[in-house]
């Protein structure tokens, strides 16, 4: 991986990070909704950010599935985010995510970031399961070409130069769905949203906050000086500049099935309900199902160490382990 600009340990990363789940959420939310991600269904995502998508997808496959998390720093994650969801550090261009049976793998704004995106993309299709589906979302900074007025588009001219030197391409979005046709990747689909912002709006402060995060990069590149960050600066704030910088492109494809064919959705659904239906059985035998509670509790890599011991006190009292259960526990 190239360096990362945006490290986690920067002065308000985390708050510039929270703004973006804000502002992409809801796209990435729809796409995984299109791909059809219910009860049952184990994800991945690569590049979790703040683990704000992977919490959201750990309380969709709920009960009986299982979310992952991947990302090279896990600073900005909440450990106890969500019931089901494992936090796990790892480089996607290393390998892929074991136990590569996953039934949806999803990234997002991460490939243009890595020095082999290429590499990173085959160990992604890799780490899906047969049959399995692909959720990629990317920039492509096509928009700023024809930015106005004609200082701001200087701007961004200098941005693109920069980037390249710093082994960064935002032009990427494009590219993908060849990548993953090259990978034989089925049903592939494709659709690309740009959002149009004016000064003072999230978007604007998001560019205002990451061109600040930047900006002695920025400048110690030579490619953008004081006056052409600042004049940028000022149009972030003035509500009568409207632009757009970032076509956002999803690309969705699906692994070719091998073997027997299955619907992931029905399947996974009918299996991991099943299984939450003999457990709350099972929880009437109260001291049997607190002991499959406790094993559980103690190879649980999502929860912390002190929410595990409230649930093993209060799982004496009859009634909680049909309330673990019903939560997102396991007890097998």
């Amino acid at each position: 991986m190239t360096e990362y600009v945006l490290d986690h340990h920067n002065e308000g990363e985390r708050a510039r990070l929270a703004l973006m789940s804000r502002l992409l959420d809801p796209m990435h939310r729809r796409h995984l909704e299109a791909l059809g991600v219910g009860p049952g269904a184990r994800t991945l995502e690569v590049g979790c950010g703040n683990g704000s998508v992977s919490a959201w997808l750990a309380d969709r496959v709920r009960p009986g599935g299982h979310a992952v998390a991947v990302d090279l720093d896990l600073s900005l994650c909440d450990a106890d985010a969500a019931p089901g969801l494992e936090f796990r550090a790892g480089d996607i261009i290393a390998a892929p995510v074991e136990p590569a049976d996953y039934d949806v793998v999803t990234a997002r704004a991460v490939l243009h970031h890595l020095a082999d995106p290429a590499a990173a993309i085959t160990n992604l299709v890799a780490s899906g399961r047969a049959g399995g589906a692909f959720l990629l979302i990317e920039p492509d900074f096509l928009p700023v070409s024809i930015a106005e007025p004609a200082a701001v588009r200087g701007f961004w001219q200098g941005w693109l130069a920069w980037s390249r030197e710093a082994g960064i391409d935002f032009f990427i979005g494009r590219k993908l769905p060849a990548m993953l046709a090259d990978l034989e990747l089925e049903d592939i689909s494709v659709v690309a949203e740009t959002p149009l912002y004016n000064g003072g709006s999230a978007w604007a402060r998001y560019w205002a906050q990451t061109v600040g995060e930047l900006r002695p990069r920025l400048e110690d590149s030579g490619h953008l000086d004081r006056r052409s960050i600042d004049t940028f600066l000022a149009h972030c704030g003035e509500p009568d500049w409207w632009t757009q910088s970032i076509a956002w492109t999803a690309v969705r494809a699906r692994k070719p099935a091998t073997g027997v064919l299955r619907d992931t959705a029905a399947t996974a659904s009918t299996v991991g309900t099943m299984k939450k239906l003999f457990e709350l059985l099972v929880c009437f035998l109260h001291p049997i199902a607190v002991v499959l509670m406790w094993i559980d509790l103690a190879t649980r890599p999502d929860m912390g160490r002190g929410t595990k011991i409230v649930w093993a006190i209060f799982g004496i009292v009859p009634l909680v382990p049909f309330l673990y259960v019903l939560t997102g526990g396991d007890l097998w």
